[in-house]
């Protein structure tokens, strides 16, 4: 039923649609609790929207059933100096919450693992909260899995 009735695009940053729909997407991720529980404010978004046309890094990919876009993933594209090649990382992953459990986190990673394969990347990287075993699950059956050695995700707040 899904299958035929979905698609996916890609974010075009001047499209009025996908920029409501990376609101609207955006703004779902965040008041969830595997974001920061409050909403997206605009000026956040604008400031977000901005950002993103100057990276030439960045590839969003939407989900779409009919005419409701339902997931989106927000990607960026770096270089894996062991392996010489481009790799795909992804840094936001978001299904609606209305639309949850209906194997739609497969259909949009199979869209994200197209456009990797297409622009040759030699993996795809993702960093996942300890505390969200759904999306663990879901990146284990997907062919994704810890490293090894597992690596701990760290960051130095400078804003």
């Amino acid at each position: 039923m899904w299958n035929n009735s979905l698609k996916y695009e890609l974010i075009d940053l001047n499209n009025k649609e996908h920029t409501n729909a990376l609101f609207l997407l955006m703004d779902n991720y965040m008041r969830d609790p595997m974001g920061s529980e409050k909403p997206l404010s605009e000026d956040l978004f604008d400031k977000m929207k901005e950002g993103l046309k100057k990276q030439n890094n960045y590839v969003g990919v939407l989900l779409k059933h009919h005419s409701q876009y339902v997931g989106l993933a927000n990607c960026f594209y770096a270089f894996s100096t062991f392996k010489a090649a481009r790799l795909l990382n992804i840094h936001d992953f978001i299904v609606l919450k209305s639309q949850r459990g209906y194997g739609l986190g497969h259909q949009l990673m199979k869209a994200v693992k197209e456009v990797a394969s297409k622009n040759s990347c030699c993996k795809i990287t993702l960093e996942v909260r300890t505390d969200n075993p759904v999306a663990q699950n879901l990146y284990l059956s997907e062919g994704f899995d810890k490293t090894d050695p597992e690596y701990l995700f760290w960051q130095n707040n400078i804003l």
